[in-house]
């Protein structure tokens, strides 16, 4: 209705005054909406005058179904009532963005609407108050009437709502049960071989990847002990899954023993550096340090917030990514309360995208 009320055809001839008459009717005589071949439509000025329409004297509208006019001709919104005379349905014919005039269709039943497919459920819609407005059985649900629960009682039901309409279906015990009864044996076999396969295919999975971590393990015990790695050939019973996972094992294995001995590499060459070595993260927090530098916060006063003062002294020349020039700062020594001097240099701490991450700073001990 509302494509209808929509069209060049229709709105043109809310200004066409003169030769709409001739061509108008005849175009309502011919005009068919969805399967409501018998219902009346009725096309209506501002004013709320016919204009033209197909069966539209014969149309009597109940009270509420008559305060249409307000609401599509003055405010523009659709109207619909559905209900025991039948449905009324009203959209209005905008001009611009003004209601000029409205399109009315009205049938007798909501049956007229609705393509019934034979089978054994009955059928209902029924609006809020529980009034049947369609049966497909209506020797059994009569229209116009409220539906009965001790009428339905050996029925199972199943409902939808719909704006204000709730379709509901029925269907007996016996039917509705049958051919789950029928389908009951094929759904049990079915269960039993899905249980069967899943119990043998858990079961050969553990035992492959059981036997790919036990290989894993001893690989790194004996690369650990002895650097040598038990030869162990699997490869011809293993799925080729467990296969590509024995190969990540291994691959992971010595990319750790290697990253193992460059770590010890890299923590040797650190110790051995007779200055302070210190790398603070964006936070203040200590990354990494090397033993001399433990050694001297160890011996000397230097309290939690120390560091973080350093830093800050070195803020303006790392934002510009320059290494500052030497900086000294005094420490009491704790035995023996003398003066330590150290000469503090630092340099950005950046990650591979060039993002700086922290500060890197080296102290000397320049005490005269």
């Amino acid at each position: 209705m509302q494509a209808l009320a929509n069209n060049d055809f229709i709105v043109n001839s809310l200004i066409d005054l003169q030769q709409r008459n001739d061509y108008l009717p005849l175009f309502f005589q011919s005009l068919r909406v969805s399967n409501a071949s018998s219902a009346s439509i009725g096309f209506f000025d501002f004013d709320g005058e016919l204009i033209a329409g197909r069966n539209w004297s014969s149309v009597t509208l109940n009270e509420s179904s008559g305060q249409w006019r307000s609401l599509v001709l003055s405010q523009g919104q659709n109207f619909r009532a559905v209900d025991a005379d039948g449905v009324f349905i009203v959209v209005p014919v905008l001009l611009g963005e003004l209601a000029e005039g409205a399109l009315a269709m009205k049938a007798d039943s909501l049956e007229t609407f609705i393509r019934v497919e034979q089978n054994d459920a009955i059928q209902i819609i029924v609006n809020q108050q529980g009034m049947v407005l369609y049966s497909s059985r209506p020797d059994v649900m009569p229209i116009s009437t409220v539906v009965s629960e001790h009428l339905m009682q050996d029925y199972v039901a199943e409902q939808r709502e719909y704006g204000d309409l709730t379709v509901i279906s029925y269907e007996e015990f016996g039917t509705a049960y049958a051919s789950l009864l029928t389908l009951l044996p094929v759904l049990l076999l079915a269960m039993l071989a899905v249980a069967a396969v899943s119990s043998l295919s858990a079961r050969l999975a553990a035992k492959y990847a059981a036997g790919t971590l036990t290989d894993f393990q001893l690989s790194l015990e004996n690369e650990v002990h002895t650097s040598k790695a038990p030869q162990v050939d699997r490869e011809a019973e293993d799925a080729k899954e467990l296969q590509d996972i024995k190969r990540s094992f291994m691959h992971l294995k010595n990319e750790l023993l290697k990253l193992s001995l460059s770590n010890d590499k890299v923590t040797s060459v650190i110790n051995a550096m007779l200055e302070f070595l210190v790398v603070v993260d964006t936070q203040g927090n200590i990354v990494l340090c090397n033993r001399a530098f433990d050694e001297f916060s160890s011996n000397v006063v230097f309290e939690n917030d120390t560091l973080r003062r350093l830093v800050d002294d070195f803020s303006s020349s790392l934002a510009n990514d320059e290494v500052r020039n030497a900086m000294e700062r005094s420490y009491v020594r704790i035995n023996d309360g003398k003066v330590v001097t150290v000469q503090w240099r630092a340099t950005p701490h950046t990650n591979s995208d060039g993002e700086g991450i922290g500060v890197v700073i080296i102290g000397e001990d320049v005490t005269a």
